[in-house]
């Protein structure tokens, strides 16, 4: 019965990472370079970091306005520090 807990959490941590992706507008992408915020509308950033950030609807150039779920908050990035996930096939 010790494996049914284990899997039942791992269930339940994916099911709430599901949600939580559908309730976040934008595309899922990986920072390449850490940034620190140099205003206060700026987001801090480490590479790695997954952010979301919503690629039709950006409005000052060169500049990612991003959601970071890790420290849930909203800021500006440079645009060329992220990208999306290289996709690799099994």
């Amino acid at each position: 019965t010790g494996n049914g807990n284990i899997t039942g959490s791992e269930q339940l941590q994916q099911k709430s990472l599901r949600d939580f992706r559908e309730e976040t507008p934008g595309t899922e992408l990986v920072v390449l370079y850490d940034y620190k915020a140099q205003a206060p509308d700026d987001l801090s950033v480490r590479r790695a970091d997954w952010i979301y950030a919503d690629l039709g609807n950006q409005t000052v150039d060169g500049w990612l306005w991003a959601y970071a779920p890790k420290t849930r908050k909203y800021g500006f990035i440079p645009k060329a520090y992220a990208r999306p996930p290289a996709m690799t096939s099994l």
